[in-house]
């Protein structure tokens, strides 16, 4: 498959980890998946997974394109962070989304504040289907959640949103 959007994955994982299931992800998605780095230019399909143990937010290149700068996490409670990610985007992004799955403490909450204000969409897993709920029923909770999906109906809405516009 191929997606006409960059997506860029933060997830709660030390940064030893964080290469090794960016393949693993490509292995099980056949999408060019790998973990980022500090200034890559961000182009439609890739799919890049934001290094542990760093935050990452999106940025303009000099030239106007996404790109992603990672920085080295200080004592933060969650990296990467996922508030962090979400506000660079809703900052800079025309058509920004956000994604919530499973996961424990509010980390994204914020960052969903910032990209709802801007009227963009934020989704989250439905609840009941996470293994911790943490996450999304805080985003819930906020009430700054625009869409609610579990895991199967998500990605085949994905698919639909992502589905390049037929001529």
């Amino acid at each position: 498959g191929s997606m006409p959007v960059p997506v860029v994955v933060a997830i709660h994982m030390p940064a030893s980890f964080t290469d090794s299931y960016a393949n693993h992800c490509h292995d099980l998605t056949g999408l060019p998946v790998r973990e980022g780095k500090n200034l890559q230019l961000l182009v439609s399909n890739d799919v890049v997974v934001a290094p542990g143990g760093h935050h990452t937010r999106f940025r303009r290149s000099p030239t106007g394109m996404f790109q992603i700068c990672v920085d080295k996490a200080e004592r933060a409670h969650f990296s990467p962070s996922i508030d962090k990610l979400f506000e660079s985007g809703a900052d800079i992004a025309k058509n920004p989304m956000g994604i919530i799955f499973t996961g424990m403490g509010d980390d994204g909450t914020k960052g969903a504040r910032a990209l709802a204000k801007g009227g963009h969409p934020v989704v989250v897993q439905r609840p009941d289907t996470c293994v911790v709920d943490g996450m999304p029923m805080s985003a819930l909770l906020s009430g700054v959640v625009s869409h609610v999906y579990d895991i199967k109906s998500l990605a085949a809405t994905m698919r639909r949103w992502f589905a390049p516009a037929s001529a």
